[in-house]
């Protein structure tokens, strides 16, 4: 099978890490079935999986051979690219974000730091993995904000606070000195903060969930400013912001009866 280590390490410097690892893994599974990278055999690949993927898997792999092309300096014609429905993003209500917050010093002895951590995710819509990746240096708590850097789109993007937010911030840094992290996390803290908390109240929490939780807040409370919410998430087109902007069936209908039904009174 052809050497991909230099490939791989063209990804890690131009591609995110999930990214990277998808591309290498698209390469490695059509090396292992062709030894030259051409058109005829891309053609033969993409034919033996038009019923075996799904629209996103081809289009996974349309975005790979062309990062390929770009390493290799080759050129392959792609079809185009499959369109794909996108499906609302699962959110948990604010209210209910609340309620867990609130239940935190019941599952966890250091509930003042995953109370910082669920609060800040609720209310910046940072990536888990920015979390991860946050320095203290890069935590401005004199003007209430967070200077995001090297982020998913490689761009540096600022995060604003609350000052409830940031007082809950500030008192953890001066209650524990900096280790890897600026909130001293492993990568797989926030997922096992989640795990907890759904296990022992019967809720379906994922980290991502957080960032999706705050997106609707946010369109709630700015009168559906996606162009607002586009910058805060950190997305390179607006179409991506586009998904948080659906609303589900309850909200649906408080919002028809809020236009219909007659007020009493009236």
């Amino acid at each position: 099978m052809i050497d991909l280590t230099s490939f791989q390490t063209y990804l890690s410097i131009n591609v995110g890490q999930k990214t990277a690892l998808n591309y290498l893994k698209m390469m490695q599974s059509f090396f292992r079935q062709y030894t030259e990278f051409n058109q005829e055999n891309v053609n033969k690949y993409l034919a033996s999986k038009i019923d075996v993927w799904c629209p996103a898997m081809h289009n996974l792999f349309f975005a790979c051979v062309k990062k390929y092309c770009l390493f290799t300096k080759s050129i392959i014609e792609l079809p185009k690219v499959k369109r794909v429905e996108r499906k609302a993003r699962p959110y948990i209500q604010e209210v209910n974000i609340n309620e867990i917050i609130d239940k935190l010093p019941v599952l966890f002895n250091d509930y003042q730091k995953v109370k910082c951590v669920f609060k800040l995710l609720f209310l910046s819509g940072m990536r888990p993995k920015e979390l991860y990746t946050l320095k203290r240096k890069n935590v401005l708590l004199d003007e209430c904000k967070i200077i995001l850097e090297n982020t998913k789109t490689h761009t540096s993007r600022t995060i604003f606070l609350t000052p409830e937010i940031n007082q809950d911030i500030l008192n953890f840094f001066n209650r524990e000195p900096e280790g890897n992290n600026a909130f001293n996390l492993k990568e797989t803290s926030i997922q096992y903060y989640c795990q907890r908390i759904a296990d022992n109240f019967n809720i379906k929490i994922t980290p991502y969930m957080l960032r999706h939780s705050f997106s609707h807040a946010f369109l709630k409370r700015t009168n559906n400013n996606l162009v607002a919410l586009s910058k805060m998430l950190g997305h390179t087109s607006i179409k991506t912001t586009q998904i948080y902007s659906d609303i589900d069936e309850k909200e649906l209908q408080d919002i028809y009866n809020k236009a219909f039904t007659k007020r009493r009174g009236k």
